[in-house]
């Protein structure tokens, strides 16, 4: 992360946004079905990286009044039993990781969002036990829906905190 961190600055000369959206989730979600090794790859990919990148950026983060979004999941806002274990752990945990950066750098001016979409017609349903089909789809928000809430929170002033935001599609349960 440091060495990422470190071309960024170099290219760009600083670090006011970040926007964290790595998700990683299998289609054995069930404590009976689970690994232990592939539980530990989703927490580090959903969880621990997007505290790696904080990490290294808040330097930055601090020195530009920066914003942080973490997309997140419908999971990491309200209980979803079929999301897996590892994964509504890691999504939820998320929530945690944007409060304290809110509660511990708003002296700095860092504002911290827990994006928390509903279902996203992308690659990623792949990882579902059972995948959706094109009608289901089409029903789902799409990655541009996504891409402009965290332009929303973005664009806000600089004293405005959008702690946590939830979007779905109207067919979400």
């Amino acid at each position: 992360m440091a060495a990422a961190r470190d071309v960024i600055l170099r290219d760009h000369s600083r670090i006011d946004a970040l926007v964290l959206s790595a998700g990683l989730n299998s289609p054995q979600r069930a404590w009976v079905d689970q690994s232990l090794a592939t539980f530990d790859d989703i927490v580090q990919t959903n969880l621990t990286a997007a505290v790696r990148v904080v990490d290294a950026s808040l330097p930055q983060l601090r020195e530009h009044a920066g914003q942080v979004v973490v997309v997140s999941s419908y999971s990491g806002w309200q209980f979803s039993p079929g999301a897996g274990v590892a994964y509504s752990a890691s999504k939820t945990a998320l929530s945690s990781v944007c409060r304290t950066l809110n509660a511990q750098e708003a002296g700095s001016g860092v504002r911290a969002c827990h994006l928390c979409p509903g279902d996203v017609d992308t690659d990623f349903l792949a990882m579902r036990p059972s995948v959706p089909d094109a009608e289901a789809r089409g029903r789902m928000l799409t990655a541009d829906d996504i891409a402009r809430a965290a332009l929303f929170v973005l664009d806000s002033p600089p004293h405005v905190r959008i702690d946590e935001l939830v979007i779905s599609p109207v067919s979400q349960h």
